[in-house]
């Protein structure tokens, strides 16, 4: 399921799960705890279930989803065992979304590439797309423009969480990738000053820069 952008997981609701995890379970031995999106719990929620995390009990097993771990606090990461899940190919998401949702074949493509394989990215960013990218990015993205722009645009942003700059920098790099290796690219396809940047790059500087931004994720 997308979430309301504004949607945020309480305190509250981590309070009561950790009440009904005071009772042993009743259909099976074991009990498994799912939270959808989890990089929406806001801090007090997070501190709250990161004490539950550092006491397990034996029964019990948490699986949290999240597209946007790098928001995710660290201290929750840490206590986490990492399963990621094979990306969907551009075509696939652009396919979906032109068969399902009300919006363009340009839109649907343009969504696919900030999706980076996820589905619900690619939905989120639909219905809003400054609660995906910062909104520098957005403005990029509409309006052909080269790197170095969006990199003066991030630099004016103040101070934007790292995930931001992280999340936006990932999506560049991977697209002039794309390009390099002969893969179809929408946003390069209409950003002109972009892909000859990517022209120019070699594989094995895009490969290192991914690399870098990927150990930050």
């Amino acid at each position: 399921p997308v979430p309301d952008p504004k949607h945020r997981i309480r305190i509250e609701l981590v309070r009561w799960l950790r009440a009904e995890l005071g009772r042993p379970p009743a259909l099976a031995h074991r009990r498994f705890i799912i939270i959808l999106h989890a990089h929406l719990m806001t801090d007090e929620a997070a501190n709250a279930l990161l004490k539950t995390l550092e006491e397990p009990q034996e029964q019990t097993a948490f699986i949290l989803t999240s597209d946007i771990p790098s928001a995710l606090p660290d201290t929750i990461r840490s206590r986490c065992r990492t399963v990621r899940f094979a990306s969907l190919a551009p075509g696939v998401l652009a396919r979906h979304l032109t068969q399902h949702l009300a919006c363009s074949v340009e839109q649907a493509r343009l969504a696919a590439a900030v999706g980076q394989g996820s589905m619900a990215r690619a939905l989120r960013f639909l219905a809003a797309p400054t609660a995906v990218l910062p909104g520098p990015v957005v403005e990029f993205l509409a309006q052909p423009g080269s790197e170095a722009a969006l990199l003066k645009a991030l630099g004016e942003l103040g101070q934007p969480a790292q995930s931001s700059l992280t999340e936006a920098l990932l999506l560049v790099f991977r697209e002039m990738l794309r390009r390099r290796l002969g893969l179809d690219s929408p946003l390069l396809a209409q950003n002109p000053a972009l892909a000859a940047r990517a022209d120019r790059s070699g594989l094995g500087y895009l490969v290192r820069a991914l690399a870098y931004l990927l150990e930050r994720d």
